[in-house]
C-alpha cells in the first residue's frame, strides 16, 4: 500500500473510531520516533492492532515499551482484557513473542459471505499459496495496487 494510501486509512481509523483507538509512539534519545503501536478499544478489552518499529533500533526492545505502557494503561483505566490480536500460524517469531507475554493462544474462525469457492488460503504451504504472496511482496507499488483486488479476493 502507498504510503499516502497507508496514511489515509490511519487517518480515517482515528476519524471514526474517535476514543475508541490510541497510537502509542516510542521515542529515542534524539526525540525521533522510532516505533509506534495502535489499540482499540471495545467494552472491557484492548486490542493491540498494529505496530511497527525502525529496524535499526529493535535492540532496545520498542516493542516492549509501547505495549507495557499500552498494559499499564489499560490496567489504570478498568479494562479486562488486552488481546494481543492475530497472528498467521506460519509467523513462529511474532507467535513467540506474544507468548513471552503470557498470552493464550486460542484459534480463530472466519466465515465469507458470499463464500469464496476459490480461496488459496486453506493450505499456506502450497505452492500457489507461496508464489502469490512472494508476488506480492515483491511487486512494485503500481502493479501491486493492481494486482491487490485480483489476489486478494482469491486469498479469502
Amino acid at each position: 500500500m502507498p504510503y499516502s494510501d497507508t496514511l489515509s486509512f490511519f487517518r480515517r481509523l482515528f476519524e471514526i473510531l474517535g476514543d475508541h483507538v490510541a497510537l502509542y509512539a516510542v521515542r529515542d534519545g534524539n526525540h525521533e520516533m522510532v516505533a509506534g503501536g495502535i489499540m482499540t478499544y471495545f467494552r472491557d478489552t484492548v486490542v493491540y492492532g498494529y505496530g511497527a518499529a525502525d529496524p535499526g533500533c529493535l535492540k532496545s526492545y520498542p516493542y516492549h515499551a509501547f505495549l507495557w505502557r499500552a498494559i499499564e494503561d489499560a490496567c489504570l483505566n478498568g479494562f479486562r482484557q488486552f488481546d494481543f490480536g492475530r497472528a498467521s500460524y506460519d509467523n513462529v517469531g511474532l507467535i513467540s513473542f506474544k507468548k513471552r507475554w503470557g498470552t493464550k493462544e486460542k484459534p480463530l474462525y472466519y466465515s465469507y459471505y458470499p463464500e469464496i469457492s476459490k480461496s488459496i488460503t486453506g493450505d499456506r504451504g502450497s505452492l500457489k499459496y507461496r508464489f502469490a504472496t512472494s508476488l506480492m511482496r515483491k511487486a512494485p507499488i503500481p502493479m501491486y495496487k493492481r494486482l491487490s483486488d485480483i489476489v486478494f479476493g482469491s486469498f479469502g
